[in-house]
């Protein structure tokens, strides 16, 4: 590796003469300074909050004068926000800021010196993940919490739903799950694939092409649970659950299953990435 690649890319790391902690949390730091550096990612966070404003005119009109449970002020109105946050804005917000997360290291040598310095995997993982992790709640969490504080302002109290105030708790964990999930497929994507332009490729390709591939199966079978092919379709039943929304047990069950098929083969990705580079190194 270069000095000219060394200098700005990895001056910060100290590798065994700090703590794995600190060696973690500069990676970390570089990472959440990337993410805060990217013009597409301030873009994707203020058509985020364009949407949010659109809603929360809606909800305005639509608590005036109502009666109780006319008002759209619920969890299925909040849950459909942060869908919608979520299939769009994570695609993009991802594609932007974390098709890199591990190619940049695999392209400059990066990885073979952290791992020399040393550093475990896990660690490599986590501090990789920290930044494009940190976006997803940016363009998820924030424009949401947001959202239902618009809601508790402009709807009278009696109209407020029952669980009102653990609402933003299942925003919260919605949002932890969405963006760890999908924080770890384009990492893996990254590990394997190498180069970012092949990495956001992709990844927005697996997003669109599982979507229409999930909604044709289930046009051919005539079964809606095939739409849990999908990971943001699999992601919306969970979010549902976590906003205590009712759902089908089984499709429920399914949907949970679908999301840890997602992660171990992302994991299996992700390790085989990393140790074909380590081994090659």
């Amino acid at each position: 590796m270069t000095d000219a690649v060394y200098e700005p890319a990895y001056e910060a790391y100290e590798g065994s003469r700090t703590s794995r902690l600190a060696r973690i949390g500069a990676i970390a730091q570089r990472g959440l300074a990337q993410v805060g550096s990217s013009l597409w990612f301030w873009v994707i966070l203020g058509v985020s909050f364009l949407h949010i404003a659109v809603r929360g005119a809606v909800l305005q009109i639509g608590a005036q004068g109502a009666q109780p449970g006319a008002t759209p002020f619920s969890a299925s109105f909040l849950a459909d926000a942060l869908l919608s946050q979520a299939r769009f804005g994570v695609t993009f917000v991802l594609a932007a800021v974390a098709a890199d997360v591990i190619a940049e290291d695999l392209e400059t040598g990066g990885l073979t010196f952290y791992f020399t310095n040393p550093l475990t995997k896990p660690g490599y993982a986590a501090g990789k993940g920290a930044g494009p992790f940190a976006a997803t709640l940016a363009v998820t969490a924030v424009p949401v919490l947001v959202l239902w504080l618009l809601a508790v302002a402009f709807t009278p109290e009696a109209l407020y739903p029952d669980n009102v105030w653990l609402l933003p708790l299942g925003i919260l964990a919605a949002s932890v799950l969405v963006g760890l999930v999908t924080t770890l497929v384009v990492a893996a994507v990254s590990a394997v694939v190498g180069a970012r332009g092949r990495t956001a490729a992709v990844w927005v390709g697996l997003v669109f092409l599982l979507a229409a591939a999930a909604r044709v199966a289930r046009g051919v079978a005539d079964n809606a649970d095939l739409l849990l092919i999908d990971l943001f379709d699999a992601l919306e039943r969970t979010t549902h659950t976590l906003l205590g929304i009712e759902t089908s047990p089984i499709p429920e069950l399914g949907a949970w299953l679908t999301v840890a098929g997602w992660v171990l083969v992302s994991l299996a990705g992700l390790t085989w990435g990393l140790h074909r580079e380590e081994v090659a190194g």
